[in-house]
């Protein structure tokens, strides 16, 4: 079976259009017609191309073949509020459900097909909040044992001094890890782009609030004397260095960030 979205009153997002008279009608992602062909059979595309949405949803020039994987990920400019529309060429039968808008920069469906013969689907919400809790724990604990191995590095060793330490990137991870998240839920995280300005502000702040708060609170968990510009400097290099491996980590695990 084949899928697409409908758009709604033929909103046009990105690259994509819809139907014009006198036009050849090649779906984005081939070359021509004759790559097209291959890929999507004729007969489907006069079938998408012959559907009339009783809503006026209209066809956008994208679709997939869904028939190995029982998938279909349309992740460039999508409609902002869609129909799914499904095609059965052994029963020549179109499944359509009702209308849905983004509810995430990346929103998960998951449709029951055990009826499609109906003519219907409906999608229910997949998000994957547990993966992406996961996740969010992975990076803070890699992020702890980074920093704290550092603090040791810098000789910062006894139990309060140590604990005070934990705490606070603790915390700062927490919000730090808490607002990418945010971020990537509702507007997506693109490299080089206002996100990544985004993240490197989030990143600037938390260095700032680490620098000041163990300048001025580092030595009172201490015994012996402590050097205030000593634990500016390791709250400088800890997050220098926590920033960077989280750069490359998410370059060699994207799944991860």
């Amino acid at each position: 079976y084949y899928g697409t979205l409908l758009s709604k009153d033929g909103q046009i997002m990105g690259p994509y259009h819809t139907q014009e008279e006198g036009t050849p009608w090649v779906w984005w992602g081939y070359e021509d017609q004759e790559e097209m062909n291959q890929a999507i059979p004729p007969e489907v595309t006069e079938a998408f191309l012959s559907y009339q949405d009783p809503e006026g949803f209209q066809l956008l020039n994208w679709c997939c073949d869904c028939t190995e994987t029982g998938a279909l990920i349309w992740n460039y400019w999508p409609p902002e509020t869609y129909k799914l529309l499904l095609y059965f060429p052994p029963e020549d039968i179109f499944c359509v459900s009702p209308a849905y808008d983004h509810y995430a920069y990346d929103s998960y469906y998951t449709a029951n097909l055990a009826r499609y013969d109906s003519g219907t689907v409906t999608l229910e919400r997949n998000y994957p909040y547990g993966d992406e809790l996961a996740s969010l724990v992975v990076r803070i604990v890699l992020t702890l044992v980074v920093e704290m191995a550092l603090a040791l590095l810098f000789g910062y060793r006894e139990k309060r001094l140590v604990g005070f330490i934990a705490l606070v990137n603790l915390i700062t991870q927490l919000g730090l890890n808490g607002a990418l998240n945010l971020m990537h839920y509702t507007i997506g995280m693109d490299t080089g782009s206002f996100q990544m300005l985004s993240f490197y502000a989030l990143e600037l702040a938390v260095l700032v609030v680490e620098a000041v708060l163990y300048g001025k609170l580092l030595p009172r968990f201490s015994e012996k004397p402590q050097s205030r510009a000593k634990a500016v400097w390791y709250a400088l290099l800890a997050n220098v260095i926590s920033c960077v491996l989280g750069i490359r980590l998410a370059a060699w695990l994207p799944g991860l960030f």
